[in-house]
């Protein structure tokens, strides 16, 4: 019985060790922000006008 050729995987294991503290420092740096913004609608426009006069 004859096995075939051992698979060579350090090209893999080299990739992984590079790739996994990129992805993790990416993910340090890799903020979300939501700014919540609230826009005068068209009751309180009026309001205003109507105070300053």
């Amino acid at each position: 019985m004859r096995s075939g050729p051992d698979l060579d995987i350090t090209p893999f294991m080299n990739l992984m060790i590079v790739l996994v503290p990129v992805l993790l420092l990416n993910m340090v740096f890799a903020h979300t922000s939501v700014l919540e913004l609230n826009f005068p609608t068209g009751e309180s426009l009026m309001q205003d006008q109507v105070e300053e006069l």
